[in-house]
């Protein structure tokens, strides 16, 4: 998931704006550093995963669960929603920051 932020305990205080989860996707150091076809690929990501989002495979905790299993190797003890988030393409899983968007900082007639 996106962090941007630290507290002193070393956990995570999310900076949750559209810009700022945009640069996060895309490798910039901080909003401004975004250049015009950064927004263009992110919105047609945001295009391109929708229907995952939009059927419920896409959860919060996708990003999560792929790293899971990649690791383990074997999906075979996978629940039923973890299952459906195997099926996500990992573009659309990565950081979370599709699902952020989606569920978090856009309006439901963005797409």
């Amino acid at each position: 998931s996106i962090c941007l932020k630290y507290s002193r305990d070393g956990s995570c205080c999310p900076d949750v704006s559209l810009g700022s989860v945009i640069a996060a996707l895309r490798n910039a150091s901080n909003c401004s550093a975004l250049v015009r076809s950064d927004i263009d690929d992110v919105k047609n990501l945001l295009s391109e995963c929708a229907a995952w989002y939009g059927n419920d495979s896409l959860t919060r905790s996708c990003a999560e669960t792929q790293e899971k299993y990649a690791e383990k190797g074997d999906s075979s003890e996978a629940t039923r929603s973890e299952r459906k988030c195997l099926a996500v393409p990992r573009k659309c899983a990565r950081q979370n920051a599709v699902y952020i968007i989606l569920h978090y900082l856009v309006d439901v007639d963005f797409i």
